[in-house]
């Protein structure tokens, strides 16, 4: 049942940058769609984590200045992504998400008492030449991908989803990983404040339109992201070594992502960012260990 679930991880975890794609290609052309789309999958995740925090109960003032760090964090996250996804290739721009891992692993360093490893410095390494390969663009090469414009958004994306993680494993460490239920609802209604806010400043001449052919395209990957987050915690509690279960969740997810966008989506993915593809999945293992 354990490994059932951990296999699951694999779709579930490559669900929001899958999610993000279709949605894009369904709505090409049309006005501000990633305001309603932020919008509308982070309601299904706060509507889901607060099934759960009802559930588990529990509640203190205290974890409320971790859920705004955590939520503003996670819009920057949700925000940049699908944004990232709109300027440039799905693979890359989910690359970028996973290897935001190094941000825990560095802030680790300097503020949980972790002491680097040669696997640590390995890990880091290749994801310094992960980036160059994956950025690395001839002259007079005219790939969707590499713009300053993407770059900027895929940088949005990483910092946020690194400090969402920081802030996510200091919640725990400080509360001896209680109100996980609580942490999450309180965290997801600040990111959906972020949302309605930015929605009600977008342009929303094509929004009706949006809702009714494509709003089921973010409220599935906004519950989808509930699951999986789900079954790493249940995963968390179960005799499978976390040495194995993280590795196989990020590796799992940029496979499953690049899998996707070459097949499916026909994206044209040079050697040189493949091979920085396979050298971003080597670093998340090394440095989920």
């Amino acid at each position: 049942m354990d490994y059932l679930l951990l296999l699951c991880t694999a779709f579930t975890g490559a669900s929001l940058s899958l999610f993000s794609s279709f949605y894009n290609g369904k709505n090409e052309g049309k006005k501000d769609i990633t305001q309603i789309y932020n919008l509308i999958m982070i309601a299904c995740v706060a509507l889901g984590w607060g099934v759960v925090w009802l559930t588990q109960g529990g509640f203190d003032l205290k974890v409320i200045p971790y859920s705004l760090l955590f939520g503003i964090s996670y819009a920057a996250a949700v925000i940049g992504l699908i944004n990232a996804i709109k300027n440039g290739p799905v693979s890359l721009s989910s690359l970028f998400l996973q290897l935001s891992l190094i941000g825990t692993t560095i802030w680790g360093f300097f503020f949980w008492g972790d002491k680097p490893t040669l696997l640590t410095w390995t890990g880091i390494t290749l994801v310094a030449l992960a980036l160059v390969c994956c950025l690395y663009k001839k002259r007079g090469e005219d790939e969707k991908g590499i713009s300053l414009k993407w770059i900027i958004w895929c940088a949005v994306c990483f910092f946020g989803n690194g400090m969402a993680a920081v802030m996510s494993r200091t919640q725990q460490i400080a509360f001896d990983g209680a109100f996980k239920g609580q942490f999450m609802t309180v965290a997801s209604i600040f990111s959906l404040l972020i949302c309605v806010a930015m929605y009600i400043v977008s342009d929303k001449s094509d929004s009706a339109v949006i809702i009714k052919k494509t709003g089921y395209i973010p409220a599935l990957a906004g519950i989808i992201n509930v699951f999986h987050n789900l079954i790493v915690l249940v995963l968390a509690t179960r005799p499978i070594s976390p040495s194995l279960v993280y590795p196989v969740i990020s590796v799992s997810g940029i496979i499953v992502v690049s899998l996707f966008s070459f097949i499916v989506f026909k994206e044209k993915i040079s050697p040189l960012q493949w091979c920085g593809i396979a050298l971003g999945a080597a670093a998340t293992v090394l440095l989920s260990i």
